[in-house]
């Protein structure tokens, strides 16, 4: 039977009862700029693309190549980062541990490399010559 009674459900708080002021411009400059920044090379990209050419551009066999190595390459690192990252966030989350901040550091560090020294780093250790690749 149901009985009318107390909602279990909490008020939303609100968000702010001011009237909202517009952000100072030396804060909007600089982040406008900053969008130019990501927006531009795109919009280039998009101008200066060769449309009228494109299907004889996919169909030619080195790019058909180029793009099927890119996808099995894709496809691998995405299952390589679902069996092993996973894992190791749940570790990095829910497990304490010495030396937590130093993996912690290591697992960040990939983020904040360019990615020139990351495929070095990369080579380095599973190339040809590399520590694990011989």
């Amino acid at each position: 039977m149901w009985r009318a009674g107390r909602s279990t459900r909490r008020a939303q708080p609100a968000l702010s009862d001011s009237p909202r002021r517009g952000a100072p411009l030396f804060i909007v400059a600089p982040a406008a700029i900053g969008l130019a920044f990501l927006v531009l090379p795109l919009v280039a990209l998009l101008v200066r693309a060769p449309w009228t050419g494109l299907p004889e551009l996919l169909s030619d066999s080195q790019v058909l190549t180029a793009l099927r190595l890119s996808l099995e390459c894709a496809t691998a690192a995405t299952i390589v980062s679902l069996i092993l990252g996973v894992p190791l966030a749940w570790v990095l989350a829910r497990l304490r541990f010495p030396g937590l901040g130093l993996v912690r550091a290591l697992v960040t560090l990939p983020l904040v490399l360019p990615p020139v020294v990351g495929g070095l780093a990369l080579l380095l250790a599973f190339g040809r010559n590399g520590i694990i690749g011989r």
